[in-house]
């Protein structure tokens, strides 16, 4: 499902020529499976079709189906709609050309260019995960959730190479076919891509894409001279679909990024990218304990809904109060919110989340800056 959207004249990307060296081609070579630990592989259900969530790893996870969807729209309070003020509040800023030219040797630098999608900057290479440059999240651009605000920047403004595209599932506002396709035409990226995702992909003329399983790693040598980096696909609770009949038929995902090296020598930075996820408390402690301390973490702190609704998001959309868990779960020493303030997706106010995050995480002890938010199109250095 889903590319039928693209069309015939949206399929073709230019790899130059069948014999071209891509790193998908080393797929084989360069995949490596993790040693068994208590981090859940993904799991498919009886009918070997469509992925589900073990309830011993998520027992907050919660299939929900059409009724439910009818009980929330009839029960869910009406949508407020954003002020001037607020609209003003969420202007993006211009994105730093020089800084992103010329990011700080030794450091991680994160761009945020709204909602999910993040640019980052990690030992010589340049990553988007989840772009979504459109103006709205939708099959098609004349219906559906509209951006309150201008995108930072487009594809064509970007003032560096794009080595590598990070997907965490299909939905609309993280999978969008425009923004992918002018990704893999400019700049010809890797993709990495859930489980099940990269048909998809390929059917849209993207070849150079590698997909991984809950637990698997990749490293790949980085195309721009850059260090390499070592791709983690790990679990999160959430579900899949781009239509009426393909739900959970392809994987969701969070991912790690390790790479390059911090400012005392030895330790490589570590990058975690939470995509969209109800909170799974014990499964974000597992990732914590295997993999932390985790230099940064890109954590959601938007669409968690009116408490009209949050009986309906609670499973699969991390309330501000949740991040802040999970940031702690994750033994992250800094974290950046996303997630919000972007597209209206549900009924809380357009700018709750990052109130409830810092009453939140002073709650919760956490030091100042230690869980940023950041303005559309701000660059910052950690």
């Amino acid at each position: 499902m889903g590319n039928w959207w693209f069309g015939r004249s949206a399929r073709a990307v230019d790899y130059a020529g069948e014999d071209e060296d891509l790193p998908c081609d080393k797929l084989l070579v360069c995949r490596r499976f993790a040693e068994p630990t208590g981090i859940p592989k993904s799991k498919k259900g009886i009918d070997g079709r469509a992925f589900v969530h073990d309830p011993e790893d998520f027992p907050r996870a919660r299939v929900t189906g059409f009724k439910d969807f009818i009980r929330w729209r009839r029960t869910v309070a009406p949508t407020p709609t954003p002020s001037p003020d607020d609209l003003r509040a969420l202007q993006s800023v211009t994105v730093s050309t020089d800084a992103v030219k010329n990011p700080p040797t030794g450091s991680l630098q994160c761009t945020w260019l709204g909602h999910s999608t993040v640019l980052l900057q990690l030992a010589g290479n340049t990553l988007v995960f989840d772009p979504i440059f459109s103006d709205r999240c939708s099959p098609v651009q004349w219906i559906g959730p509209k951006r309150l605000q201008r995108p930072p920047l487009q594809v064509r403004d970007l003032p560096v190479t794009v080595d590598y595209v990070v997907i965490s599932h299909n939905h609309y506002d993280h999978l969008d076919s425009a923004s992918v396709l002018d990704l893999a035409r400019r700049f010809r990226s890797t993709f990495l891509v859930p489980l099940g995702l990269a048909s998809w992909f390929r059917g849209a003329g993207v070849r150079n894409v590698i997909e991984l399983d809950w637990t698997e790693q990749v490293e790949l040598r980085s195309p721009s001279g850059g260090a390499n980096l070592v791709f983690h696909c790990l679990p999160a609770q959430h579900f899949s679909s781009r239509g009426a009949l393909d739900r959970n038929a392809t994987l969701w995902a969070s991912w790690l990024v390790v790479g390059g090296e911090s400012e005392n020598g030895r330790s490589p930075h570590k990058f975690y990218f939470g995509g969209d996820s109800g909170y799974c408390g014990e499964v974000f402690k597992r990732i914590g304990e295997e993999h932390g301390p985790i230099s940064l973490s890109a954590i959601a702190i938007g669409a968690y809904g009116h408490p009209s609704e949050r009986w309906f998001m609670e499973p699969v959309h991390i309330s501000p109060e949740e991040a802040v868990r999970c940031h702690r779960d994750l033994r992250s020493e800094r974290s950046v919110a996303i997630h919000w303030g972007t597209f209206q997706l549900t009924a809380e106010p357009i700018l709750e989340p990052p109130k409830l995050l810092a009453e939140a995480a002073a709650r919760q002890g956490l030091k100042e800056g230690e869980f940023s938010v950041l303005r559309h199109g701000e660059t910052r250095a950690f």
